[in-house]
């Protein structure tokens, strides 16, 4: 749940910083403020539909279940669905002649200043947002997938760590504690009276604990080597 909550609060930090970025970007003094930000606003609204559409949609239904094909086919249409509507909207409400109008008003500006300014051509903005376009969708793909990852190595550490609760389980079933702490103490004094029974119960209780971690966890252990361990 808290990982939740880091995730909501990075992409709304990450979108308002989005949004705002304009504002700082631009000058604001320019002829018809806003229609560079217009059409900057669509731009980034078509880019997170296809960012979303991709992270909770494309990959999980088509990407993870072996669909590869089916994933990479519907990534490209959607891509190029949003991007016509990208540029369908762009020149209905931020039509290409007002686009030259202001490129027109920058580059007097900057030539005022001793600059020069060429903008892009047509054919390069359409194949720059195409390009942007791809990265996106690569980017929610990839950040899917590495999320997907890493919450499949949690549950593997997870289940590791129950199987070895477990072990632990099964241990303390098999061999009382009592018996086993009791069993050390008599070493013990059979080592410091100088027995040479020391060295037998040692070589005992090890055979015992490499049956109970290793020997009993085979698929099938003989009548024979349950008696013994008895």
């Amino acid at each position: 749940m808290k990982g939740n909550k880091l995730k909501i609060l990075i992409h709304l930090a990450f979108w308002t910083m989005v949004i705002i970025l304009p504002w700082f970007m631009m000058s604001g003094n320019l002829e018809q403020p806003g229609f560079f930000e217009g059409r900057y606003y669509i731009r980034i609204f078509f880019g997170g539909l296809l960012f979303y559409l991709t992270y909770f949609y494309l990959v999980p239904e088509f990407y993870f279940k072996n669909q590869k094909l089916k994933f990479y086919l519907y990534a490209i249409a959607v891509i190029a669905l949003f991007f016509g509507a990208t540029e369908l909207l762009n020149q209905w409400l931020f039509p290409d002649d007002l686009l030259k109008q202001r490129m027109d008003l920058i580059r007097d500006k900057l030539v005022e200043e001793g600059l020069e300014f060429h903008g892009p051509s047509p054919s390069m903005r359409y194949i720059n947002s195409f390009f942007v376009s791809l990265l996106i969708a690569a980017f929610a793909m990839g950040l899917r997938i590495t999320g997907a990852y890493a919450e499949k190595e949690k549950q593997n550490r997870a289940l590791e760590k129950e199987k070895l609760a477990s072990d632990l389980g099964m241990l303390k079933s098999q061999v009382s504690p009592h018996f086993f702490f009791n069993t050390l103490n008599n070493i013990y004094a059979l080592n410091e009276a100088g027995s040479p029974e020391a060295g037998n119960a040692i070589l005992k209780l090890s055979k015992m604990m490499r049956y109970v971690l290793y020997d009993s966890e085979k698929e099938s252990t003989t009548l024979e080597q349950e008696i013994s361990f008895m």
